[in-house]
């Protein structure tokens, strides 16, 4: 099958100012030579550890179709297919804001403290069957994925559905600068990466910084239940964004949900959908996924789509490794279910998925696996401690902890539920797996860092 050309080399040219040595057509773009594809158009980053010129002979050689550099690199001839910019980063910016103006589509951004990826993964499947949908591969949400999501996008989107991070003041209003959003989603704003803030509201205002790279007849997207709403809506309102849509539980919300159940490991809302009545179905469990679903089909009203089709593609949801994918395995003759949630964590993910599990009719043992959650500042022996609650109310049969922080919430619960600490996830999974029982479900969760999914890899043997 051929591959849709993304970018020629008169095009590049003309989005960054660079030269050309000859003609080509790239197919894609990639800033790292070992996943280089066929017709990949290779950026040769310059970090601080490495220059992506040491690796442009490589990336043609393994099939890009041309590579962007500020020189020749040693090693590569004067004829081989080169875009010759000014500076790297630069060009991948221009290359990005190129690629935005040049669709017709709409551009939707999605950041917010908790739920960035899924509530991105909910709208690409709300959207199919709506026209071509393009949205950021895994979390490229910081100032290369970004804009190097942007460049790889088809010149034919109609829906370009793109995540906007940050862990530091001041990192958003460059990313929105360059994309624009149309449509701008805040999913929450919570108590993370407290490291490098001085309290939740200025996380809220970074949050806010996605509006800097808005027009005025673009639409925003907010949590109404959430304690920063109507800062972030003044934000929104400062910025000059004139449509501003609401969603959350709370009476007052245009989008609001009426209710969740679930029932054979999907769930049901009822939504108030701007005084439309919807009934759907998720196809993942979690009363704060469908929170998020609420918000998403409140982009998918704001984008122009079809919202009984977004509703009914909800359903074909299905969970992802290390974001509550739900499986059996056997170990050493026992049967055991892994709630496998260990991308990352913050108090609030870890909040949401205790209250999810605590939710679940199953007929052995609770047991969660807890790894420690970074960035959270001086707050964090706290913020640990208090989780203490959700494990007693949540009726968590055993908790077993690994790392320093999360020592707090192991020393706030009952002795009946302390089932073991150790200082990383693999040396936890040693003292768990002396405990395990026919029918015990395990709930797998921790920061990034702490590599939670050793206790899963460990006990899948």
């Amino acid at each position: 099958m051929t591959q849709k050309t993304i970018w020629t080399s008169l095009e590049a040219q003309k989005a960054t100012g660079g030269k050309s040595t000859c003609k080509w057509k790239a197919s894609g773009v990639s800033i790292d030579s070992r996943k280089i594809e066929a017709g990949d158009l290779f950026i040769a980053i310059q970090g601080e550890r490495f220059d992506g010129h040491d690796f442009v002979k490589d990336a043609l050689k393994l099939g890009a179709a041309a590579a962007v550099v500020t020189h020749i690199p040693e090693g590569v001839g004067a004829d081989a297919p080169l875009l010759i910019v000014a500076d790297i980063m630069t060009a991948l910016q221009d290359l990005a804001i190129y690629s935005r103006k040049r669709i017709n589509g709409k551009i939707i951004g999605v950041t917010g403290s908790v739920g960035k990826t899924s509530t991105k993964e909910m709208l690409s499947i709300a959207f199919k069957g709506q026209g071509k949908v393009y949205f950021t591969e895994g979390n490229l949400n910081n100032h290369y994925g970004l804009p190097l999501s942007l460049a790889r996008m088809p010149k034919d989107t109609n829906y370009g559905i793109f995540e906007i991070g940050m862990n530091h003041p001041g990192e958003i209003t460059p990313l929105s600068k360059i994309a624009n959003p149309d449509i701008s989603i805040i999913t929450t704003v919570e108590a993370v990466h407290l490291e490098f803030f001085n309290s939740v509201e200025e996380i809220a205002d970074a949050k806010a910084e996605i509006f800097d790279g808005m027009d005025k007849n673009s639409t925003a997207i907010l949590n109404f239940d959430n304690p920063h709403f109507a800062r972030l809506e003044k934000k929104a309102k400062e910025a000059g964004i004139k449509n501003i849509i609401s969603f959350g539980e709370k009476h007052g919300a245009n989008f609001r949900m009426l209710s969740y159940a679930e029932k054979n490991s999907k769930g049901a809302v009822k939504l108030n959908a701007a005084n439309e009545l919807m009934e759907y179905k998720l196809g993942i469990t979690g009363k704060h996924q469908a929170f998020n679903s609420s918000g998403v089909l409140a982009v998918v009203k704001a984008a122009g789509g079809d919202l009984i089709k977004a509703a009914k593609n909800l359903g074909k949801l299905e969970a992802k490794s290390g974001r509550g994918k739900i499986f059996d395995i056997t170990y050493h003759g026992k049967n055991i279910t892994i709630i496998d949630d260990c991308y990352n964590a913050s108090p609030a993910s870890v909040s949401a998925s205790l209250d999810n599990f605590g939710l679940m009719k199953i007929k052995g043992r609770k047991i969660v696996a807890l790894g420690d959650m970074f960035e959270l500042g001086n707050s964090a022996a706290e913020l640990h401690k208090k989780l203490g609650e959700k494990i007693i109310t949540n009726n968590i049969d055993l908790l077993f902890t690994a790392g320093e922080l999360t020592i707090n919430v192991y020393n706030a619960i009952p002795d009946r539920i302390k089932g073991g600490t150790a200082k990383t996830s693999l040396e936890l999974a040693s003292v768990l797996e002396k405990h395990l029982k026919t029918d015990d479900v395990i709930l797998v969760k921790g920061s990034r860092g702490m590599k939670m999914e050793n206790v899963i890899k460990f006990l899948q043997g």
